[in-house]
């Protein structure tokens, strides 16, 4: 799976967390607006890189190694609870993308969701194919992306076992709150608040599985982050930072967009949490 952002699209959404325009930022780094847009258009060049990356704030080796596309993310070993289900959507004025569900099982044939996609009907056909049940939902955020298969989902399911950041969410889930845990037998899902990308973001730790695993939603991607605005930026990388990259290395973090990725990984090689240099 490709990333889910470019290093074009990692610039701006610094830019909008740093609240800098394309003028504010030429002026800022003194360059001109013909090669700053030639840059933002996806003509890499060194010089400029450096002076964006020093500006703000973000890793110059890491967004170069996004560049050159060089993926340290196609081969990450998951476990055999995970089924990542990519659901299709189209986005006005970009084209056609994908979100990210998650069934894991947490028992022979039980499986619990995360978020429900954009095509409900490859949720019930994963269940109808593995003769399974579904335990309970998990909702990463409100946008539509994460919740347009939430009606079809809960004619299987009680709205008492459908979980998120808010309870106002189409008046069918129940608000979890921040360090929440609840138990599926020996699977526990614990959740944490990783406000920025929308006000109601919330990250699921799951332990008692082979492998550590966070699902964040649109908190963090691999190699990127959701979009935020600049009064929110500084809160969401904090976020981020305490609650997910402080997880042991080899955490499995499962996004909303794009492949999975690691602690470790992310660490090392996303931009806006690598060590700058």
């Amino acid at each position: 799976m490709e990333l889910e952002d470019s290093y074009v699209d990692i610039v701006i959404k610094a830019m909008n967390g740093n609240g800098l325009g394309r003028r504010a930022l030429c002026k800022a780094v003194s360059i001109d607006s013909q090669n700053l847009s030639a840059f933002l258009e996806g003509n890499w060049e060194k010089n400029i890189a450096q002076k964006i990356c020093h500006k703000l704030n973000i890793n110059y080796h890491a967004l170069d190694l996004i560049a050159a596309e060089e993926n340290a993310w196609s081969s990450i070993p998951t476990t055999s609870e995970i089924n990542s289900i990519a659901t299709i959507f189209e986005m006005p004025g970009w084209g056609q993308a994908s979100v990210n569900a998650y069934f894991i099982e947490i028992e022979p044939r039980k499986y619990i969701l995360f978020d429900t996609g954009t095509q409900p009907s490859c949720l019930v056909d994963f269940l109808q194919k593995h003769s399974a049940s579904l335990e309970a939902i998990f909702i990463t955020h409100h946008h539509k992306d994460h919740t347009h298969g939430l009606d079809e989902m809960t004619k299987l399911i009680s709205s008492k076992k459908i979980y998120s950041g808010r309870s106002y969410l189409s008046k069918k889930t129940t608000k979890i709150t921040n360090e929440k845990m609840l138990i599926f037998g020996s699977v526990k899902v614990k959740s944490y608040q990783t406000p920025g990308h929308t006000a109601d973001g919330t990250s699921f730790l799951v332990s008692g599985l082979s492998k550590p695993v966070i699902v964040t939603g649109d908190a963090i991607f691999a190699g990127s982050i959701g979009g935020v605005r600049s009064s929110a930026y500084k809160n969401a990388l904090q976020q981020i930072r305490e609650k997910i990259l402080s997880l042991p290395n080899r955490t499995l973090i499962l996004p909303g967009h794009g492949p999975i990725t690691t602690v470790e990984i992310e660490k090392k090689r996303n931009p806006f949490f690598a060590i700058c240099s």
